[in-house]
């Protein structure tokens, strides 16, 4: 199931979802002043690799580069989506504010993801390469 970049995008929305929560609890508790975009970009970061490790550490590959661009773009669908849904929510008419609040940042969002996902993928291949030489230097 996790093969699917739509699947992959929407395990990564959810985790990134969590993980600003997490950061915003915390940037409540201790009073830090950071705006929410960039809880918004360190959540997505963080996201996309623990995405990227998960896939990588299922499968034992990292994703190449056509799934990263699935994944991205689906993503930005799925915000583009939710974003103009709280736009027409919050009654906003002016266009302007629109592509200020909505796509200018989650371009920059999907660009990140891109870079994270492979960061994670990388990352566990590493790992992964480590325990089979310990493995079989132990043998």
């Amino acid at each position: 199931m996790l093969k699917k970049p739509f699947i992959l995008s929407l395990m990564l929305f959810g985790i990134s979802i969590l993980i600003a929560i997490i950061f915003s609890i915390f940037i409540t508790l201790f009073k830090i002043n950071i705006g929410s975009f960039i809880i918004a970009i360190a959540a997505t970061n963080l996201a996309a690799a623990i995405t990227g490790t998960i896939y990588t550490g299922k499968y034992k590959v990292a994703l190449n580069k056509n799934e990263k661009i699935k994944i991205s773009g689906y993503y930005f669908a799925i915000q583009i989506i939710t974003s103009t849904c709280l736009i027409y929510l919050l009654k906003i008419k002016s266009i302007e504010l629109i592509m200020a609040i909505t796509l200018i940042p989650l371009f920059l969002l999907t660009l990140i993801i891109y870079f994270s996902l492979g960061r994670g993928c990388k990352t566990k291949l590493r790992e992964l390469e480590k325990k089979e030489l310990l493995n079989k230097s132990s043998v």
